[in-house]
């Protein structure tokens, strides 16, 4: 994964644009590189080098040092004087300086932890947040799919009713030509012909704005999917091939969305700090090897003569520190990390309900859009139905223009209704699906 984000960081501005996609396919690439997928990837990398970082604590340490030492002047130190003179009184001392002004030593130390609470506590530590990034990044996923999802129908649904006013208008303009031949023939008056033309302008008015609305909406899903707002894009997907079966299934289990995994890896990271607290009560113990060669000179600066002497000295230890009396602060401490790991099990569990409530609510939008839909599609053929009726009964002179025009702005107004239903019932269908999804794999990760 990690040289597939450093490949994926060099090539970017290399790789030629993708322009015809499919709902998945747009998916698949937002979730490869929108930036917010690309940061939670980073994420879990940075996650999986933390948890390198503490475990390699663990491992033996070694150090190098080397120190060189020039005394100014060399310390004086109280000699008994009878050492030189056996008549001088006992309690009389000469000063006298010993050693040499120049001192050079090089070590080398090895440490080896043996045990220690907090460390172990500290990798379980890491490994959970390893797998909340995990988890975080299919949350981000999970958003950016339902994005990608709203984005890309909207598109659709612009497209669709673009080419809904560009069919709309050609009916139109066919009633309009029959209608002048009617007039011309002085069986209708001229209000009918004034009024559908009017009506003509309307439609184009809005075919207009509606290509706007593509413009801004193909740059926004650009932008959702890491692209360039201004490249092109074409969508393979259409509105009726997303359109699936009516969902039947209304169980769900909280226990395996996003959410709440995200809300019982919380509880497992309050509860490793409570042990993290708990364990600084516990012994550490290490062990160390040091070895050190070192020389010494006086006036002259000849350590690096070949006649050079230079002394060797080692020792080997253990250390072991024990905690015994810490005025009470580890208590305070445990009391504090008790009651957040109290309050994220009971998140947890508020999540674990609003998740149920959420899905409820879900299920219940999804099956009004279904009926919605329906309903449309029914109202759909009965518009057409009566635009058609009304417009030869106008024809044949049984109808009123009044008729024809009501029942020509309703069949118009129908047809918008039905696709816009159909946009509404794939976003509805595609968001609780989404919702639904099983998350559970991420935990064996």
């Amino acid at each position: 994964m990690e040289k597939y984000f450093v490949g994926l960081i060099v090539a970017s501005g290399l790789v030629i644009a993708q322009d015809s996609l499919t709902l998945q396919e747009a998916v698949s690439l937002a979730s490869r590189d929108n930036i917010r997928a690309v940061e939670s990837r980073v994420e879990v990398l940075k996650a999986k080098k933390k948890v390198w970082e503490t475990t390699a604590i663990g491992f033996p340490q070694v150090s190098l040092a080397g120190s060189y030492q020039y005394f100014l002047e060399l310390p004086l130190t109280p000699v008994p004087a009878r050492i030189f003179n056996p008549l001088a009184p006992e309690d009389q001392y000469i000063y006298m300086r010993f050693g040499q002004e120049q001192k050079m030593e090089g070590k080398i130390q090895v440490s080896q932890l043996i045990f220690n609470g907090s460390y172990i506590v500290g990798l379980q530590s890491a490994r959970t947040y390893e797998r909340i990034s995990q988890l975080a990044e299919k949350k981000t996923v999970q958003v950016l799919t339902d994005a990608v999802t709203e984005a890309y129908v909207n598109l659709l649904l612009t497209e669709r009713l673009i080419s809904l006013m560009d069919s709309s208008i050609s009916i139109a303009q066919k009633q309009l030509d029959e209608l002048n031949a009617l007039y011309q023939q002085g069986l209708i008056d001229s209000f009918t012909v004034v009024e559908v033309a009017h009506r003509i302008e309307l439609l184009r008015l809005e075919r207009d704005n509606l290509i706007q609305r593509r413009v801004v909406a193909t740059q926004m899903l650009n932008i959702i999917l890491g692209r360039d707002p201004q490249n092109p894009l074409f969508l393979k997907s259409t509105l009726e091939q997303l359109l699936k079966p009516f969902i039947a299934d209304s169980s769900f289990n909280p226990e395996k969305h996003i959410d709440y995994l995200i809300a019982q890896n919380s509880v497992r990271a309050s509860k490793l700090q409570v042990k993290y607290v708990q364990s600084q009560a516990l012994p550490t113990v290490s062990a160390f090897w040091m070895g050190s060669k070192y020389a010494y000179a006086t006036k002259d600066f000849d350590f690096f003569n070949s006649g050079k002497e230079w002394q060797w000295q080692s020792l080997v230890g253990l250390q072991i520190s024990f905690p015994i009396i810490t005025g009470g602060r580890r208590t305070f401490q445990m009391q504090q990390k008790l009651y957040d790991y109290n309050l994220a099990v009971l998140k947890a569990q508020e999540r674990k309900k609003q998740l149920a409530v959420e899905f409820k609510k879900l299920y219940n939008d999804y099956k009004y859009a279904y009926k919605k839909f329906i309903w449309h599609n029914k109202q759909t053929e009965i518009s057409l139905q009566a635009m058609e009726r009304d417009f030869t009964r106008l024809k044949t002179g049984l109808g009123s223009s009044s008729e024809f025009l009501n029942s020509q702005r309703a069949y118009f107004t129908e047809l918008q209704n039905y696709y816009i239903s159909l946009a509404n019932l794939i976003l509805a269908q595609e968001k609780l699906i989404n919702f639904k999804k099983d998350n559970t794999n991420e935990e064996s990760r």
